[in-house]
């Protein structure tokens, strides 16, 4: 909106004008810090669910601990939960989409394992509609 008051206004405004133009830029600066203040990580606002990304420290941390994880579990010889369990993981150092990378695994096991039964049953879950049109 105020874009549209200065190109509408152009180089007629009046001096009044300016002035309340002036005044309103400089309250909606002061108001997007606050709001910048209070949504960033280090602002001390609360967490900026956007800032997740392929790379950045919190997915290596969560990385490395999804490691952790299936280590424990395949170390975990007398479970009988884990025993015969294939567990696979494409992290996010490994480029591609989720869904994709899990449908060339199945295809890969397809190939590479004499005795693949094709009626065995996989279970798919995420929030994209990619894995509903691929499945």
């Amino acid at each position: 909106m105020v874009e549209q008051k200065k190109r509408r206004g152009g180089g007629v405004m009046s001096s009044k004008v300016k002035h309340d133009y002036q005044e309103y830029t400089g309250v909606d600066a002061a108001m997007s810090r606050v709001k910048a203040d209070k949504n960033s990580v280090t602002g001390g606002g609360g967490f900026v669910d956007n800032s997740i990304s392929p790379g950045c420290p919190l997915m290596d941390r969560i990385h490395v601990n999804i490691l952790a994880f299936i280590e424990t579990r395949k170390a975990a010889k007398d479970d009988p939960v884990y025993e015969g369990l294939d567990i696979w993981y494409s992290g996010h150092d490994v480029p591609g989409e989720g869904e994709h990378k899990l449908l060339d695994a199945l295809r890969c096991k397809q190939l590479q394992t004499a005795g693949y039964i094709g009626s065995e049953s996989h279970l798919f879950y995420g929030l994209d509609a990619d894995i509903v049109l691929m499945t």
